[in-house]
């Protein structure tokens, strides 16, 4: 049997145990001067085997507002999951965020780097949120 099929099997049982959540939890709020930003897991199952190892926060030449985090992966085997991000203005009104959720699988007990930019120069803080593919809609 492969990783992949693995965690569905681990996900499936939690799920038709009730021990899935979709209660989202922050895994860790910052603040770079100017800018805020939080990372967000939204299902008990990411939560427990995703970990913020670091993150960067630039501008690039036009002004938008770059992002980078790094999740690890706490588990021994390969993490399939979902990232969005939105940013917000200072007013904190949504000014940019992604059409669709990204699909990543992140290797076992493997760091990924995820990057984002935001569409335009008014973003002041962010938001990247995580799930897992077989809690959406939940």
């Amino acid at each position: 049997m492969s990783s992949r099929t693995l965690i569905a099997v681990a996900m499936w049982v939690g799920l038709a145990a009730g021990c899935v959540s979709t209660k989202i939890r922050s895994v860790q709020s910052f603040v770079d001067f100017p800018v805020a930003g939080a990372v967000l897991v939204a299902d008990t199952y990411s939560w427990r085997l995703v970990a913020l190892s670091g993150h960067r926060v630039d501008r690039v030449d036009d002004g938008r507002l770059s992002i980078e985090v790094r999740l690890k992966n706490l588990s021994g085997l390969d993490l399939p999951v979902e990232i969005k991000t939105v940013f917000h203005g200072a007013d904190g009104v949504v000014v940019s965020q992604d059409a669709d959720w990204r699909p990543v699988v992140i290797p076992g007990n493997s760091e990924h780097r995820y990057r984002a930019i935001s569409d335009n120069r008014f973003a002041a803080s962010f938001e990247v949120t995580l799930r897992t593919p077989l809690t959406r809609g939940l």
